[in-house]
């Protein structure tokens, strides 16, 4: 209560030179912010000119042993290649199998909500060729597939039904740059 109140007595007696000293910052602060703007956008066309082929925890290769040893010592990683995503992958199902098997669940659930009644038996064997099709590129090019949904079935705005005009076959990683949108 005494720093409150001496805090409030500062500001009555320092009314006008605080209000200048904010508007001096926030015109600096707002240039910064536009010139922010001006590097992120030079940063995105770099990156989309020069993609990342593998993250950093792959050129150390001790490093990325220990952060085996220890997932947590890096909180919040995100990797941009299939090995160390895969590994992670693995680790946090091992670290968290009940809330795996919540999302995988979830997943499947999902799926059985946005599949319409209307589909028959040819729509089915369609959606299973797809997944088959995923598989057997796998092998031959050695690159995970995905089937996608191309209107994502949970989306923010629009949702799209689990049928086979609404599937495609991508590579992993267009698939998981894609997100929910």
């Amino acid at each position: 209560e005494q720093i409150a109140l001496e805090r409030a007595d500062y500001w009555q007696a320092n009314k006008d030179s605080i209000k200048t000293q904010r508007i001096g910052y926030y015109a600096t602060w707002k240039e910064a912010k536009l010139s922010d703007k001006a590097f992120l956008e030079s940063q995105k066309i770099y990156r989309m000119e020069h993609p990342i082929k593998e993250c950093y925890t792959c050129r150390d290769e001790k490093a990325y042993n220990e952060f085996l040893k220890d997932p947590l010592s890096i909180d919040g990683y995100k990797s941009n290649c299939k090995s160390c995503s895969l590994a992670l992958g693995k680790i946090w199902r091992q670290n968290n199998p009940s809330l795996a098997a919540f999302y995988r669940a979830k997943r499947r659930s999902d799926i059985i909500d946005r599949t319409p009644r209307w589909l028959d038996k040819e729509d089915f064997e369609i959606i299973q060729w797809a997944y088959e099709e995923a598989k057997e590129k796998e092998k031959k090019y050695g690159v995970q597939f995905h089937v996608d949904h191309v209107i994502p079935l949970k989306g923010k705005y629009v949702s799209g039904f689990h049928c086979p005009e609404n599937l495609r076959i991508i590579p992993w990683y267009e698939n998981l740059e894609k997100g929910n949108k």
